[in-house]
């Protein structure tokens, strides 16, 4: 097939060719203009073009990046003194909202924490020990996720700690059966943890409530994981 200026377009791949530069401008006469051969009717970038992957997926590329970042930032520490400081778990997410549970009743969930340093009050009880951490978490099921990332206040008394953090949450959800929202909203979570196994490699459980501004991400969550 060729277009209105006589190149090739094979399923809308990268065509180049010669453009004739305004009279006068030598300099642009030398050049090669590129042209981007379009796929008509397809939505992308300014409305043109084939659509980016990620556009369709970018709450979990939130997601991936924030987990990747935190990734990196324990092994960093993990070089310079152990433990690294860093948590994973996965679980289960049950949202509290009725349009949200006709998606689904439970929906996958996941995340990462940052232990980033102790904070002095509270130090001299025996077994009390508070500190800040960052976290980024995902859950979501069809129309609806959440990914937020939060800073965290821990207070642990030996297995036993809580979890109170705030932050945002870059959010999807439907509105109705043709409109879908995409925005980023406050959250926040309160949560209850308990170390059932220590030693080099600890494997806890935890019970969170994550809240939303956008009501219908709001709910519970149940989660096992690790720590580094």
């Amino acid at each position: 097939m060729r277009d209105k200026y006589g190149g090739e377009d094979r399923l809308g791949l990268v065509q180049i060719r010669s453009v004739a530069a305004p009279k006068g401008d030598s300099t642009v006469n030398l050049l090669n203009r590129v042209k981007v051969g379009l796929r008509p009717n397809e939505q992308g970038i300014g409305g043109h073009g084939w659509p980016l992957p990620w556009r369709n997926n970018k709450t979990m590329k939130f997601a991936a990046m924030g987990v990747a970042l935190l990734g990196i930032c324990a092994l960093s520490q993990a070089q310079v003194s152990k433990p690294a400081g860093i948590s994973v778990r996965g679980g289960l997410f049950f949202p509290s909202n009725g349009d949200a549970k006709d998606e689904a009743k439970n929906w996958i969930g996941f995340g990462v924490d940052y232990k980033i340093g102790n904070l002095a009050f509270g130090q001299d009880a025996v077994g009390l020990s508070t500190y800040y951490s960052i976290s980024v978490d995902y859950f979501g099921k069809g129309d609806f996720s959440s990914v937020p990332v939060m800073l965290n206040f821990v207070q642990r008394t030996d297995s036993l700690y809580y979890i109170a953090g705030a932050g945002v949450s870059f959010s999807k959800a439907k509105l109705s059966a043709t409109q879908r929202r995409t925005g980023t909203d406050f959250a926040y979570v309160l949560g209850l943890g308990y170390d059932i196994q220590k030693g080099m490699t600890p494997v806890f459980v935890e019970l969170r409530y994550w809240g939303n501004s956008e009501a219908r991400l709001a709910g519970f969550g149940v989660y096992a994981g690790v720590r580094f």
